[in-house]
């Protein structure tokens, strides 16, 4: 019985093939990657043709965009923290009772996740016993409804929809019937 021959290990990348990698995850863009990468700009659409076409180079890019690819429990995880989202945690009460946003404490610092659009308006009015500095600050936190939503659907909560592929929405037309009679002369 005859050893099994031992697997070669893959040769590893060059410099230049490892800068092409590089390159080539800024924008998609092979033959400019290509000439980034130092290849020759005459044959650099061939070159990165060809280095697309190596099984190495393919993994290295597939590596890097694993690594960066936000992962689907990560994701639900940012959809439960929009759907439990509140703004409380940005909220604090002066000692005068006064509500106010406070973005710099600890608890709202650990979620600015939630907050899709903060606002500040500064108006600085003038009369005639000095001027007054008015802050308003308004933060608006990603839709909750929309995430539980989101939730629900991947996880199968709702009937599948029903979509109509043929008519656009439009109503069926009446049933025709077509009866054709062949001429054989009689």
């Amino acid at each position: 019985m005859a050893a099994a021959a031992p697997k070669k290990k893959p040769k590893p990348l060059t410099n230049k093939q490892k800068e092409f990698v590089t390159e080539y995850l800024l924008d998609k863009n092979g033959a400019a990657a290509a000439e980034r990468a130092g290849y020759s700009a005459k044959c650099s659409k061939q070159t990165a043709h060809d280095l697309l076409q190596d099984e190495r180079i393919m993994a290295a890019i597939d590596k890097v965009l694993d690594e960066k690819a936000m992962r689907a429990s990560e994701a639900i995880g940012l959809l439960a923290d929009w759907g439990r989202g509140t703004v409380k945690r940005f909220l604090k009460v002066q000692e005068d009772g006064k509500m106010v946003i406070n973005l710099a404490h600890a608890e709202a610092q650990e979620n600015l996740h939630l907050l899709k659009k903060v606002k500040q308006k500064r108006r600085i009015t003038r009369t005639e016993h000095g001027e007054f500095e008015d802050i308003t600050t308004e933060i608006e936190l990603y839709d909750a409804k929309d995430a539980v939503h989101k939730i629900l659907q991947l996880h199968g909560r709702y009937a599948p929809q029903k979509v109509d592929h043929t008519t656009l929405g439009q109503a069926l037309p009446a049933p025709q019937s077509n009866i054709f009679v062949p001429d054989n002369g009689r």
